[in-house]
């Protein structure tokens, strides 16, 4: 039917991605606390980059990749990150009660000020 496994794949993967957005998973907040941890979320990165290369090796590559570049390089939380003091700021801004939640008041706020920042340029 298809000419190649790779389009097939190809196939599959895009429909995974559009498709898991409407799907309403209720989970357990045992089952949350599961899929929270870091070892999960990098499981779920190599299971994406696997189905789309097929290849065991650059599975691998990718996932370790992604897990410099974004656990890395681009956490702000991390002394090895590469993200511009203003996007630092930008994050402890938004979530003023750190929380870890963006409630519709920090969201209000976190809006003027990007207007803000705008109008500064």
């Amino acid at each position: 039917m298809f000419p190649s496994d790779k389009i097939f794949a190809a196939i599959i993967l895009i429909i995974l991605n559009v498709g898991s957005k409407n799907i309403d998973l209720t989970l357990s907040p045992a089952q949350k606390h599961i899929f929270g941890h870091e070892i999960t979320k990098q499981l779920v990165i190599f299971s994406i980059a696997w189905v789309g290369s097929r290849d065991v090796k650059s599975a691998l590559l990718v996932t370790c990749i992604y897990i410099i570049v974004v656990d890395v390089l681009m956490n702000s939380k991390n002394k090895f990150n590469l993200l511009p003091e203003s996007l630092r700021k930008l994050e402890t801004a938004i979530d003023t009660n750190a929380d870890g939640d963006i409630d519709a008041e920090e969201l209000n706020n976190a809006i003027k000020l990007l207007e803000k920042m705008k109008n500064k340029k």
